[in-house]
């Protein structure tokens, strides 16, 4: 491909390509037809003036003669020529010492002198001074003795049409084949466009399916024979991926579920020792422990999460019964918990309580698991439905607000309080309703998770 190219284009555009490789072609077969015929017509133009030249030159020599004081004369009745000149040939007679013995009463016949002679017949095209002159020269012999025949024919002359085509056809033939080289490059963006409505559909068809998070499978229906092998093989590994995510989900949610019991079990056990550092430690263990099992068993049911288009939560009730249930846990960690509800009362959120429950428990319990002693946690649901949790702990740097929202992902990895669930579990369930959640932070300035949802009709 040609450098001067946007080579970022020509790599992502396969129309660009198409069109590009395509104007190139057309304009190569375009420039080489035109060079084509013009050195064809250039060839026949010359054919045609040496035969003229040649006609002219013949006829010259019929009225030629050579008197006894050894002058050159010439009788016009019985050449082509007019007496008084100014047609479109001149002539005139040299001698073997280059001498113009001869001229006609044109004075473009004083160009003639001086040309080199030779012993066939030359052809030339005198061009350093207008008009262009297309000439013969010729060598001949009078009563013995040797001259050579110069005939001019003047190609500037209007009369002259045949040479002013010559002149002209390659520059308006460009003209032509440049405008034509734009109308097939539309024809073929509109061809091209047509052939590729397919591809943009299974574009539009995959889009849709990341947007709704759903694994659409591809029609195959009215697909060109170039499309559909891929197309199929792209339901293929849909097919394939999900039945592996399937598998891995199911996985976790009966590992999960299995371990509940375990845990229980273990938690009853330790509560009957002694009360001395080991049996706490113990106790901490397995609360991580099982909060984590109780977020793994949340995953898995999102996975399988439907929407209630008639739900409608009470998001001051719901609030008040995480901060209600999740106060103990706050106190044991020395913060502070309260809850602060907009008067009049919020309307109600399309969402069901137990997933609203979920949200607002997960965002809570990050806030006393990741700050400090003495830390104040606010739950507040504004005038609007909107529910805001917010701490005065060591806050989040900018640059890893969406890390937070990953599976998995923990700020600091020796810490063992959770396994990195809470927020991406809040993200997946607030995003499935059509809500948005927002996090205001700066390192050292404590957060503030916002969480916007649809109302309830």
């Amino acid at each position: 491909m040609p450098r001067w190219l946007p080579r970022r284009l020509l790599r992502r555009s396969l129309l660009a390509r198409i069109l590009v490789v395509h104007a190139l072609g057309i304009a190569a077969s375009a420039f080489v037809t035109l060079g084509t015929a013009d050195l064809v017509l250039q060839v026949r133009g010359r054919i045609i003036e040496h035969h003229v030249l040649r006609e002219q030159a013949a006829g010259i020599l019929n009225g030629l003669s050579l008197d006894n004081a050894q002058a050159v004369r010439v009788d016009y009745a019985r050449t082509p020529l007019s007496e008084a000149g100014g047609g479109l040939f001149v002539f005139a007679v040299l001698d073997a010492q280059g001498r113009m013995r001869l001229q006609g009463n044109d004075p473009l016949s004083q160009r003639f002198a001086h040309l080199r002679r030779a012993q066939r017949v030359r052809f030339l095209t005198l061009r350093r001074y207008p008009p262009t002159l297309a000439t013969i020269v010729e060598p001949i012999v009078l009563s013995g003795q040797p001259f050579w025949l110069v005939v001019g024919w003047n190609l500037s002359a209007p009369g002259v049409i045949f040479d002013n085509i010559l002149d002209g056809y390659l520059r308006y033939a460009t003209l032509v084949t440049f405008l034509m080289l734009l109308l097939l490059l539309g024809i073929d963006l509109a061809v091209v466009r047509g052939a590729m409505r397919p591809m943009l559909g299974v574009i539009e068809a995959v889009r849709l399916s990341n947007r709704s998070g759903d694994a659409w499978r591809l029609s195959l229906d009215g697909l060109p024979d170039e499309i559909m092998p891929l197309a199929g093989a792209y339901n293929d590994a849909l097919n394939r991926t999900e039945a592996a995510y399937r598998l891995q989900r199911e996985f976790v949610g009966d590992a999960a579920h299995e371990l509940r019991t375990p845990l229980a079990v273990l938690r009853a056990r330790l509560e009957t020792l002694p009360n001395d550092p080991s049996r706490r430690m113990l106790l901490s263990d397995v609360g991580v422990m099982t909060r984590i099992v109780a977020q793994l068993l949340e995953i898995a049911s999102l996975e399988r999460l439907v929407i209630d288009a008639d739900a409608a939560a009470d998001p001051a009730a719901v609030c008040a019964t995480v901060v209600e249930a999740l106060a103990p846990m706050a106190i044991a960690a020395g913060c502070e918990l309260g809850l602060t509800v907009a008067v009049p009362p919020p309307p109600g959120l399309r969402i069901r309580d137990q997933e609203l429950f979920q949200v607002v428990r997960n965002l809570v319990e990050n806030a006393i698991n990741h700050t400090r002693d003495g830390t104040g946690i606010d739950v507040r649901v504004e005038a609007d439905g909107m529910v805001v949790v917010q701490d005065d702990g060591p806050g989040i740097p900018p640059e890893l607000h969406e890390a937070v929202f990953e599976r998995f992902w923990r700020r600091d990895r020796r810490d063992r309080s959770g396994a990195g669930l809470g927020l991406a579990i809040v993200q997946r369930i607030v995003a499935t309703h059509g809500g948005t959640i927002a996090l205001a932070s700066a390192d050292g300035a404590g957060c503030r998770f916002s969480v916007r949802l649809q109302q309830a009709p």
